[in-house]
């Protein structure tokens, strides 16, 4: 009888402290997104000004690409048609190298992000670990 008559007092305090620690993870899990968005949306930013870079490049390589096609129409020789397209071929392959540097070093950037994400995450479930541990040590204490 005084086992059960315990058990009956120490319910509603049980209620009591999850309905505070589901609150107080709630109002941190929040916070702690609202962060990442905003960390997330920047680094987005960052990568839109990259590939408009990129494209700003690819673009000027096309504008290149068709003067010398213009310029090709006005050689009289073969000689000079076969120097003029050795001449296109290196001036792409420079191109195209820029365009691959440029995408190393978002692909890069990507993995950092991924990284602290990780990183974050990890703590996170850490967190609540932790806290549920404390939770059920309090519940078996009391």
């Amino acid at each position: 009888m005084t086992l059960l008559w315990q058990f009956a007092n120490t319910r509603p305090r049980l209620f009591v402290y999850s309905a505070n620690m589901e609150a107080m993870r709630e109002g941190w899990t929040d916070d702690r997104m609202d962060d990442l968005v905003q960390r997330v949306d920047a680094g987005f930013a960052q990568v839109d000004a990259r590939f408009t870079e990129a494209h700003e490049d690819l673009t000027a390589l096309r504008d290149d690409n068709k003067e010398l096609r213009r310029d090709m129409g006005d050689l009289a020789s073969r000689q000079e048609l076969h120097t003029a397209v050795q001449s296109l071929r290196s001036e792409m392959r420079e191109g195209f190298n820029k365009v691959d540097e440029r995408f190393e070093s978002i692909d890069a950037r990507f993995d950092q992000v991924i990284a602290t994400f990780n990183r974050r995450f990890d703590t996170l479930i850490l967190t609540l670990i932790t806290a549920m541990i404390a939770a059920v040590i309090t519940l078996i204490g009391s």
